[in-house]
């Protein structure tokens, strides 16, 4: 477990080290996945010929394969090819070297291998099958419409050049899946690319309002919070206060100095001009002619709603309003 929790970590370093943003980090994983496959995966073919037919033609095509790899995953490594270059390079390479093998079998099949090579074929096809998903994992721009393209041209070649090894219901079902595969990809590069625009269309507006207030994403999210707390003032989370600096905890205090003056003031010419209501008749007034409804009365005052409706009650009758009369419209001709 020790081991494994290692190599895990090393590999997550690796991602993180040598991608940026989540794109990246699913197309550098999908790359290794793919050079992985091919750098183990061909020696089984031209070295020990456990896979595959033991034609040599067929085992320098496979150990051409195992070169590009080991060209282009070197360049990448190196810093001198990007992902998005390498990637591509990687499937093309694969998919290209895969339709000469394939090609090669058919203008090669003879009356009496033509089941050797039939088979042999569609070992190539299930190869290019999974280059082909691996490249749109990778969601690499243009790579899968290439690798889909290598190989039906490869099939079209091979089927003029010898139809029994080539053409079958198995190849048509690989190309079907394949079409439909490919049309899903291009679907999803598309909304891929739409919303990772809008991320950083977000992340963008987002740090230009952390700059315009000189704050940290943290101590803005702490701000916001503190703002939405409900409840008394003694139950203020002072692990949100603590996030905060003390520049912004001085403009707190100033502004908390000038709303709470014009509060005071406020209530202070309510009181001389609406005398027969209580403190608490005058802070729901002053809240109602703001354009507040009970409900946001109730949450601003920590009040119940059915408080607040008394309260309200109250006021209608200490001022004589008609039952048809709204509050805020009979406060507004009484003070005017």
């Amino acid at each position: 477990m020790e081991l494994k929790g290692k190599i895990c970590k090393r590999i997550s370093l690796l991602i993180r080290s040598r991608a940026v943003g989540r794109m990246e980090q699913m197309r550098l994983m999908a790359f290794l996945l793919g050079a992985a496959l091919g750098l183990f995966g061909m020696p089984f073919h031209f070295l020990f010929n456990w896979l595959g037919h033991g034609m040599p033609v067929l085992h320098a095509i496979s150990f051409a394969i195992w070169l590009s790899y080991v060209v282009i995953v070197g360049l990448f490594f190196s810093r001198r090819l990007n992902l998005e270059k390498s990637f591509f390079s990687l499937a093309v390479c694969f998919q290209t070297l895969t339709s000469l093998r394939i090609v090669y079998l058919a203008a090669t099949a003879t009356s009496a291998v033509v089941p050797l090579h039939h088979e042999q074929v569609i070992l190539n096809e299930a190869l290019s099958f999974t280059c082909f998903l691996i490249t749109c994992m990778g969601m690499v721009r243009n790579a899968p419409t290439a690798v889909f393209a290598l190989l039906v041209g490869a099939q079209v070649v091979g089927y003029v050049k010898n139809p029994a090894v080539v053409m079958s219901q198995f190849v048509l079902l690989f190309l079907f899946v394949m079409f439909c595969v490919w049309g899903y990809a291009m679907t999803m590069r598309i909304l891929f690319n739409d919303a990772t625009r809008e991320i950083n269309d977000y992340k963008q507006l987002q740090n230009s309002i952390l700059d315009m207030f000189n704050m940290s994403k943290t101590e803005m999210v702490s701000l916001v919070q503190l703002c939405r707390t409900t409840g008394n003032a003694n139950e203020v989370d002072r692990k949100i206060i603590g996030k905060l600096t003390e520049q912004t905890l001085h403009n707190l205090v100033r502004l908390g100095q000038y709303l709470s003056n014009e509060k005071q003031e406020k209530l202070e010419d309510l009181s001389d001009r609406l005398p027969q209501l209580t403190p608490t008749e005058l802070e729901v007034c002053r809240l109602v002619l703001k354009g507040m409804s009970q409900k946001e009365i109730a949450v601003a005052t920590n009040k119940s709603l059915s408080n607040i409706g008394t309260v309200r009650g109250n006021i209608r009758r200490k001022l004589g309003l008609g039952a048809n009369e709204e509050l805020r419209d009979g406060l507004v001709r009484r003070l005017n």
